[in-house]
């Protein structure tokens, strides 16, 4: 049966915006990984690739429910699960958010 666990997480002291995930696997989940399309050189590289996929996805759905969450009125004040911040546009295609 193919497993994967995760072993540990870690956060960096600097800044909780970064950290890093240990995670332990079988070699039934990679050949799985493999036959869905998952490629790499070694195990680690198809784990690794199938786990950036994931955390993407993750970051994408979080996002796009949040924009759909999103209110905006002319003042450029956006209300968000009750809360408000200032979304201003850079003018570089980026926008700061306070």
């Amino acid at each position: 049966m193919p497993f994967i666990d995760v072993v540990s997480f870690e956060l960096t002291e600097d800044s909780h915006n970064y950290g890093a995930f240990e995670l332990d696997w079988n070699d039934i989940f990679v050949t799985q990984l493999r036959i869905n399309g998952f490629n790499g050189k070694t195990d680690e590289d198809v784990v690794e690739n199938w786990f950036t996929v994931v955390c993407r996805n993750i970051a994408l759905e979080t996002y796009e429910q949040e924009e759909a969450n999103t209110v905006t009125d002319n003042s450029n004040a956006i209300e968000s699960a009750g809360q408000f911040v200032r979304r201003k546009s850079r003018g570089d295609g980026k926008s700061e958010v306070q």
